[in-house]
This record gives C-alpha cells, structure tokens and sequence, in this order.
C-alpha cells in the first residue's frame, strides 16, 4: 500500500517535500528537504535517543525488557520540535519516573540503526547522563517492569542478556566520557534547553 510521509522543520523557508512509497514494491528512499532558492538540499533521518545513566560507582541504568526479557538502557524517538536534550529529559521522565535527577554530560556515539523496512536509516544518538539521585520507578512506558544497575563487568558478560544498545563498548565509551568530564568540577557541560532553537528572536 502506498504511504505519504511529510516532513517540515527546516527554517529560512525551507520547502516542505513529499514522497510517496510502495513497502512491498521497492526500499524506501530516503526524504530530502530543500531550501526555497534551490540551492541545499538536505537528507532527512527518524531520530532516536539512547540514554546511558551512570551513577557514582560507575553503574549503569537498565530496565527489563518487554516480558521481563532482557535488559535496554533508556531510549525513545526523538519527537517534532525536540533537541536530543529535550528528548532525553522527556524519555527519562516516561521511563524511570519524574523523582529521578540527572545531569547531562553529552553525546558520546552516533550511528544509523535500521529499525525496520519502512525505516531503513535511523539517526540514534547515545548520550550519557549522570545519575544525581531520586527514586527509580519505571515510567508509563515501563509499567510493570524492573529497573536495576550493573557494572560494566556484568553487562558485558556474553549471556547478560543486552538488547538496546547491544555493544556493551558503548557503556566502555560512555563510563570513559563520564570519567573525564566530572574530573574537573568547573568544566562547562550542556545544559538543559528550555527554547527551541527558532523561537530565538533574529537580528
């Protein structure tokens, strides 16, 4: 059956492009916007944040999985409007409850993940937060399911049962990055975005 997918968002008049696909007939090609005088042109992804929380004794974050199956760190698409920031504020809320407290570090991977035929491509950005306290309770999103931690030793064990992300190295890279950024207490980190970047007045 034929789909119509629309995308927008681009500012300084970006023009809105349309396509239209068979699933059953051929891939899916990739959605490009283009500028109002022609002369960009931009490839579109779907968006995902994967929110790794790592606390004082550099343990991770995980909750069970569909089924109390396996184990996945907190993730979520990225919705319309949001910044990967917004969006890992708003997954952390939905998934471990609002009494939780971190605070942001940054980004430490990128990849493209193909989720499913219809999205072949998507933008998945791994960023690490450190966790600052509040009770954990799985969100409206986690209903019924466990939140626990675990040490880089037990997550990388080959039976740990590891589901999203599936490379343990990402939490290797992730405890690195946290190490690093909280050695020096005066170092600058991102901080939250209340504003959305075009709601910011022009000259």
């Amino acid at each position: 059956m034929p789909c119509r997918v629309g995308l927008d968002g681009l500012r300084a008049h970006a023009l809105l492009v349309w396509w239209t696909c068979s699933v059953s007939e051929r891939p899916i090609a990739q959605p490009v916007v283009h500028t109002s005088d022609g002369g960009r042109s931009f490839a579109c992804f779907p968006a995902a944040i994967l929110g790794l929380v790592i606390d004082s004794d550099s343990r991770f974050l995980l909750m069970s999985g569909p089924g109390g199956e396996g184990w996945q760190t907190i993730a979520g698409a990225i919705e319309a409007g949001e910044s990967p920031l917004d969006a890992l504020r708003r997954e952390i809320q939905e998934e471990a409850g609002s009494e939780m407290k971190i605070r942001p570090l940054g980004a430490v991977h990128t990849f493209l993940y193909p989720y499913a035929p219809e999205v072949p491509a998507m933008l998945s950005i791994v960023y690490v937060a450190q966790y600052l306290g509040g009770a954990v309770h799985p969100g409206s999103d986690m209903t019924g399911n466990t939140a626990a931690w675990f040490t880089l030793d037990e997550l990388s064990e080959p039976n740990f049962g590891l589901y999203v992300p599936e490379q343990p190295w990402l939490f290797v890279r992730a405890a690195a990055y946290a190490a690093q950024a909280l050695r020096e207490e005066q170092v600058q980190l991102e901080p939250w975005s209340d504003r959305r970047p075009w709601d910011a007045e022009g000259p």
